[in-house]
């Protein structure tokens, strides 16, 4: 029997676990920080130098007892250049958003291991 594939963004995946707030742009106090964000962003990336490649759509998938998880998104960017070493990579991912009238933070942490 074929299992059934299920599959999500990583930006509705994060919304789903966290089931309070969202990551929307609109959420933002101020209607320049979108905006002014976006404008550094872009920068960083022009200066990011050879064998930086840019908003680089990404998958990946997880076959389960009875169903296969597909989960995608998009990374700001990518060295293809560089290879990463096997080891233990931490990230931390910021954000604010606006839970009615009051200005909330959350931070999401943890760490990925890379063997080879």
């Amino acid at each position: 029997m074929e299992k059934a594939v299920y599959k999500i963004s990583v930006r509705n995946l994060v919304e789903y676990m966290l089931r309070s707030g969202d990551i929307n742009m609109s959420s933002f106090i101020s209607s320049q920080a979108p905006a002014e964000g976006t404008r550094i962003h872009r920068k960083l990336q022009k200066e990011a130098g050879e064998g930086y490649s840019a908003e680089i759509r990404l998958a990946a998938s997880r076959e389960f007892k009875d169903f296969v998880l597909e989960v995608s998104g998009i990374a700001d960017g990518i060295f293809a250049n560089e290879e990463a070493l096997p080891g233990v990579y931490v990230y931390l991912i910021k954000y604010t958003y606006m839970d009615g009238s009051v200005e909330k933070e959350e931070v999401l942490s943890g760490d990925v291991t890379l063997v080879r």
